[in-house]
């Protein structure tokens, strides 16, 4: 089925702009709207980016507010500009301007982080014939989701066998002779001749294979590089750090709440023994209460279910770990803790407790 596309026009002259993407419009059946709320419906948001046309940065407020959406930047100052723009894909059939457009790679994980970069530590690498590491490591927790990073058709699916260095790892073919690698999977979810689109979810991330510690590689191939001098690494293995797009990094926390400072509030602890029970949520529901403080070893569908008692209610995690009497260095703690606590950011919650009495040898100091 063909992506659906809204075109995203600017309020001031709509009209105008309007009759600049009739041709297009006709011959495309794509949808027009100045909303950019209402744009986010379709596949494809194609804009017509003119200065100060949205009255801020449009591309940002997508990234800020829908990371996943995908976006077709149509750089114009007039209509005539924009009309002049959307000829072109007229008449080389294009809709989404793919002809002339760059290969880009979406950000594969929802961690931010390079943890080992392309090229780097020759004197680990040399012994295997490169010239240093062929890809990105990514940060990426063990069952950590792992994203396709361009549209493309999956073309194999490795599970590991024959102590493959990469261990279970997905390769997708992309236009323009590009191929990635997603390497070092705790499970494959995608098929061989699967098409897929950037963004959707190919594997859970782990350290199978030549690797030390659960994380993500890529790597980019692209036919004919190595022969062609694009890249001084074999088997047409190119650096992706150019291709990248900024990370999907989660909208920051909100600079204010629906609760004003200074009020107090009236909550309770959520189970020191795990996720919230029916029980749990029938009481909290009878006592209208306010705010809740769940352990990390809830649930992150505990968030939905508070707020769908209270769609305000105060939502509190703190971040728990077993040290079971052992001395624990600050940074174990934290990549202990860094999955569950992205699981309740990504629901939304914004405040984490770091242990009640971090003073005290037991609880973590």
């Amino acid at each position: 089925m063909p992506d659906s596309q809204m075109m995203l026009l600017p309020k001031e002259n709509y009209y105008e702009w309007v009759a600049a993407a009739r041709d297009y419009v006709l011959k495309f059946g794509c949808n027009l709207t100045p909303d950019p709320q209402n744009a986010t419906m379709a596949d494809v948001v194609t804009i017509a980016n003119a200065p100060n046309a949205y009255g801020r940065d449009i591309a940002q407020w997508f990234k800020n507010n829908f990371p996943n959406a995908r976006l077709d930047i149509v750089d114009v100052s007039t209509p005539s500009d924009f009309q002049n723009a959307l000829a072109s894909r007229l008449s080389n059939n294009d809709p989404f301007g793919q002809q002339n457009a760059v290969f880009k790679l979406r950000w594969p994980t929802d961690y931010p982080k390079i943890t080992q970069g392309f090229g780097e530590n020759p004197d680990i690498y040399r012994r295997f014939g490169l010239p240093g590491h062929e890809g990105l490591d990514i940060r990426a927790p063990m069952g950590a989701n792992v994203y396709a990073a361009a549209d493309g058709t999956v073309f194999q699916v490795n599970d590991g066998s024959g102590n493959h260095p990469y261990g279970i790892h997905v390769r997708i073919q992309h236009r323009d002779g590009y191929q990635t690698i997603y390497a070092h999977l705790q499970q494959a979810l995608a098929t061989v001749n699967q098409q897929v689109k950037a963004g959707d979810k190919i594997g859970l991330a782990d350290s199978t294979g030549n690797s030390t510690g659960s994380h993500l590689h890529l790597t980019l191939k692209k036919q004919g590089a190595t022969a062609a001098g694009l890249t001084n690494f074999p088997n047409d293995i190119l650096d992706p750090t150019p291709f990248m797009l900024d990370a999907a990094v989660i909208a920051p926390p909100p600079t204010s709440f629906n609760w004003s400072y200074n009020k107090c509030l009236i909550g309770v602890n959520g189970r020191a023994d795990g996720p919230l029970n029916d029980a749990d949520l029938n009481a909290i529901s009878t006592a209208r209460l306010e705010a809740v403080k769940l352990l990390s070893t809830a649930r992150p569908e505990d968030v939905d279910k508070l707020r769908a008692i209270r769609g305000d209610m105060f939502i509190m995690v703190r971040l728990f770990a077993d040290f079971r009497n052992r001395v624990v260095r600050s940074d174990e703690f934290a990549s202990w803790l860094e999955g569950d606590m992205a699981n309740f950011y990504n629901r939304g919650v914004r405040y984490f407790e770091l242990h009640n009495e971090p003073n005290l040898q037991i609880e973590g100091s």
